[in-house]
């Protein structure tokens, strides 16, 4: 059956947004939305620079499943699609947490996915021989290297990647930057058009 990959931290789980209000939000009482956009820049890069479990061993992260990647995941179902969601943090399986947020999917969304682990240069890596249909994800760098590899990519805007994404946008036209209450009639015109062209 063919697929689609889904981010788990960044998309499926809000973890800059997390992270943001346990280390900021009280200190910093009510921020300025130019303050509040610059910390969960330097978040970001700080979390997609070091390695992975250092990052979420000092920022306990909430999971939160965000509603409009699920909607995305059942439109990818409704289509003919599986999903898979991948993470190139470790901790995550080691906490056991994949199977905590796999129940809460078919328990409170009937949506079954997969999840696998992989680092980011690969996040758009093959499974069972077939390449991905899309990429549903929130680091640009991961998109941009998705798209030079032939592969769809709506990457999902939040207040640390939009500038970065909207260039690479303009200059590969595999990538569209997509608003979180828009992914899922996005989800659903690229698969059709992928269709359609098949």
């Amino acid at each position: 059956m063919p697929f689609i990959v889904v981010d788990l931290d960044g998309c499926l789980i809000d973890d800059i947004n997390a992270a943001f209000d346990r280390l900021f939000r009280k200190p910093l009482d009510a921020p300025s939305q130019f303050v509040e956009k610059a910390f969960k820049e330097a978040i970001f890069a700080a979390m997609t620079k070091l390695p992975k479990h250092a990052a979420s061993k000092s920022i306990k992260m909430r999971i939160d499943l965000d509603s409009n990647v699920v909607d995305a995941i059942k439109t990818a179902f409704e289509k003919g699609y599986n999903s898979i969601i991948r993470t190139a943090n470790p901790d995550f399986k080691v906490s056991g947490s994949t199977d905590a947020i796999k129940a809460q999917l078919r328990n409170e969304f009937n949506v079954d996915a997969d999840f696998s682990y992989s680092e980011n240069r690969l996040k758009h890596g093959m499974y069972n021989g077939e390449k991905p249909a899309l990429l549903i994800e929130d680091n640009p760098e991961v998109a941009i290297n998705a798209a030079r590899n032939g592969i769809n990519v709506l990457l999902m805007l939040k207040d640390y990647n939009g500038f970065l994404g909207r260039v690479l946008a303009k200059l590969n036209h595999r990538i569209q930057v997509v608003r979180p209450d828009e992914l899922g009639k996005s989800v659903r015109a690229r698969l059709e058009n992928l269709k359609s062209i098949s």
